[in-house]
Formats: C-alpha cells, structure tokens, sequence
C-alpha cells in the first residue's frame, strides 16, 4: 500500500477531520494534490476547510458515479464517520457510529444501522481510493509542453501565470450587450454542454450515446466519431495575454481607432495565444460509428494543474454572439471534483426574452444518457467556469459500445484546455494586471491607466 493511501485510510480515525494533528497526518503527494501547501501548517483551520472541501467533493462523486441509494442517510453516514460536522469530541469511530445507529433507530430504520453504516464508510473508502489514484495519475498531462511555449509563438516576453502567493476572492463578472461578429476570442472559462440536434434517439433518461464531428479530430475510434474545437458564446467577458506583452505600435493604433476590437490581427493573437477569463466553451460532435447503437455515460474533467489566476494584459472584449440557452451544461472548476452539470434556464414571459441568469442544476450523466445509432450526430457544448484560479485541464469521455466500457481523452490538439479566473485588486470590486484594453462603444479599445487598480462592475472581484 503506498504511503498516500495509508493516510488517506487513516482520515476518519481518532477526532476524525476534527484531529489537531491533521497536518501531519496528510502525505506529501495528497498535500499537493488538496493545494494544502507548508504556509497553511499552522493554520489548522484552513487545512481542514481544504480538505473538508476536497471530502465533501468525493462523498458527491460517490453517491453520484455509483448510484447509491438513500443519499441523505448516507450521506449524513459519511459525514459523521469523518466528524466533517465536527460533532463528537470522542476519539473512537465506533462511538460516532453507534451514535449514528441510535438516531437511525430512532428513524424507524431497521436492520443492524451500525454494520450498515460502517459499509458504507467501507465501499466510499474503496471507491475514494480509486478516484485519488486517478487524479494523482492525471496531474502529468499527456505531451507535456513548456507552459509559456505552448502559450504562444509570439516572443520570449510571454511567461507563465504569475501566482500571488496568496487566495483570490470568488469573482463573477457579467457583461452584456457588444455584438461581436464571430469567434474574437479563444479561451473562456464558461463550459457549458450543449446539445443541438437532438433526436428520438439522442439525450434520453438515464438508461439509453455518443458520436463526433468538429474541426479537431481525437484519436480516431473504430465505432465512435469525437471532434473537438473552441467556441465563443455569448456574454464571455475576454482573454488574458500572459507575462508582459504589449501590441506592437502599428496593431496598438488599428485597435485604439474605431472597429479596433474586431481588427483581423488582434483576433488572431487573441486566438493563438490568449487564455480566455472566467469562461471557457468547448464544442464535442459526436458521429455513431457503430451498427449498434452507442451510450455516452459520462464525461469527466481531469484537473492538472491549479494555480492563482494568470497575471498579464487583459482584454476585456464581451462577446454577443448567442445559442440555444435550453440545452447548455456547467462544468465548475473551482470544485475539487468538477462534475459536469444542467443549467436550467428560467421560462420565457410571452414574446419578452428572459435575460436572469441560469441556475446550475444536478450532476448531467446522473439522470442521462447520450444514445447515438449509426451515422446519428450529436453536439455538446460545455462551458467551463472558474473565478478563483489558473486551471489546466482535459476531459475523458465515457461510453458503451457493443457491451464494452470505453474511455477517450479530449483536449486542445494534445495540450490542456486552459482557463482562468480574473485576478483581483488589494482593493474590493478592483483587477489587477499588467496592463489592460477595454471595449468602448463605438467597438474600440482603450488603454487603461491604472491596470493595477481598474474597477470592475458591482459584481466582480467581491464587489
């Protein structure tokens, strides 16, 4: 058994979460993997918020990838056999658990609770195992490549994100209004999966595919078509060039002047090298191969690295370009175990178009399946979304074909997708970056003067 896994085991032991020691009792790899970092050794407090969080993610994945029934009791199960709650002061696990069973008894519950319930500890455990094994696996991206030139060709003044040192505030930015006419911006941090073209035999309920069809072909499946690009959609905020790059003079005059935003240069560095802020939408097709139909059961985001949000020049360009608002997905990446997720769209007033904001609802593959017969397509469009960090990741895509389980990696022409959150000011409701370009009304940019401290609207940036 390898060291991670006998600290992992040892979590709910003792005070549980609750234990003064916890700390120590963490690995080295599982520190790194939960961003608890050396700083956080005396903060007991923020050490067991992290790994509360990182805890709470895998009860999710669990109750959600293995189907289990009574959820909440469960649920509450696994809480208590951690002391997440912090409940019980006692040291012995066994204690909490008879303590669960009595309340279970008292519930009208029959049977033995307290074997029950250490079952259920037992099966998360295995299955935890199994999903920090996987995780720990991904942190190495396949075809690694030096961070700052797979960003750009540009020049040797393109660096890496930037970190701080220290924790951004949670962050939403909202912009309406400018339409752009197509694809301004590569990188934003939205992942929605939506899905047109739907079919008698498309998204069905859970029980029932998959296919592929889009500019970047992932490796080639004998049954399942998969393509995969990046779209702009809607009300995407803009992209962030890293380290300290500045236009040259002669593109720096064409997007100051009006129209500048939309000057053909501009848009393609924007496209080659910039990471788009806060959302970024990636568009899946999907082609049936197979005589027998196909079952997409999953899609899964592989995190591998996490870091605080990119410093650079911002271009702050809102994009207009809209979509079916009925079929989109979220996928949240500042969740320790991203899961992708329904947007459930409120209901139009008559003729009126309803501009409030989408709520995310249940984890998407827990209540569907994707079903594709032969030569039958279909898109998913997801948007991925993170306000707090730097992400670099990939997706793995899950399906059934002909009785066999099957798994496809997808990414950016085999690098990572990548995204990042905005970054803050010292000052409430403030960006700070190097250097900053914001859209004007008559399509133009404008150099801000203070990019270190540029205000962002109410809700940006704890605003």
């Amino acid at each position: 058994m390898e060291e991670w896994q006998r600290s992992f085991l040892t979590l709910h032991q003792k005070l549980g979460v609750r234990r003064s020691d916890i700390y120590d009792r963490l690995d080295a790899e599982l520190r790194t993997l939960w961003r608890i970092t050396p700083d956080l050794q005396r903060d007991v407090d923020e050490v067991r918020r992290r790994i509360k969080d990182e805890l709470e993610a895998l009860f999710e994945e669990f109750l959600t990838t293995e189907d289990v029934p009574h959820r909440e009791n469960v649920l509450l199960s696994l809480r208590l056999s951690y002391n997440i709650l912090g409940e019980f002061e006692k040291d012995d696990l066994r204690i909490r658990q008879k303590k669960l069973a009595n309340r279970e008894g008292a519930r009208g519950n029959t049977g033995n609770a307290e074997s029950t319930i250490r079952d259920h500890v037992k099966d998360f455990r295995r299955y935890a195992v199994r999903a920090i094994e996987r995780r720990l696996a991904s942190l190495s991206p396949p075809n690694p490549q030096p961070l700052a030139r797979a960003l750009s060709p540009l020049g040797d003044d393109i660096q890496p994100p930037q970190t701080t040192g220290r924790r951004r505030g949670r962050t939403r930015v909202l912009f309406t209004g400018i339409a752009l006419a197509s694809a301004l911006l590569v990188a934003i941090a939205l992942v929605v999966v939506v899905l047109n073209r739907r079919s008698s035999s498309g998204i069905q309920p859970r029980g029932g595919g998959t296919g592929s069809a889009s500019p970047t072909p992932v490796a080639a499946q004998e049954d399942l078509q998969i393509k995969s690009r990046i779209i702009t959609l809607d009300d995407e905020p803009g992209s962030v060039m890293p380290g300290v790059y500045k236009p040259s003079p002669a593109l720096e005059r064409k997007i100051l002047r009006q129209g500048g935003m939309q000057d053909p240069d501009l848009q393609r560095i924007l496209q080659t090298s910039a990471v788009k802020l806060s959302n970024l939408s990636i568009q899946i097709d999907l082609k049936g191969l197979s005589r027998s139909p196909i079952r997409v059961t999953n899609i899964k985001a592989m995190t591998y690295r996490r870091l605080d949000p990119m410093n650079g020049t911002l271009f702050e360009i809102p994009t207009g370009q809209g979509i079916d608002p009925t079929v989109r997905l979220n996928l949240n990446l500042d969740k320790p175990q991203p899961l992708i997720r329904e947007l459930i769209f409120p209901p139009q007033r008559g003729e009126e178009l309803n501009l409030d904001p989408p709520k995310v609802g249940n984890p998407f593959f827990l209540n569907h399946v994707v079903s594709l017969k032969k030569s039958e397509d279909q898109t998913l469009i997801i948007e991925s979304v993170t306000m707090q960090h730097y992400v670099e990741f990939g997706l793995e895509l899950h399906y059934i074909a002909n009785g066999q389980e099957k798994r496809v990696a997808i990414n950016n022409e085999g690098r990572p997708f990548k995204v990042t959150g905005p970054r803050c000011g010292t000052t409430v409701g403030t960006y700070s970056y190097e250097r900053a370009y914001t859209a004007q009304g008559n399509y133009s940019l404008l150099q801000e003067p203070n990019p270190d401290r540029m205000g962002v609207d109410e809700a940006g940036c704890g605003g």
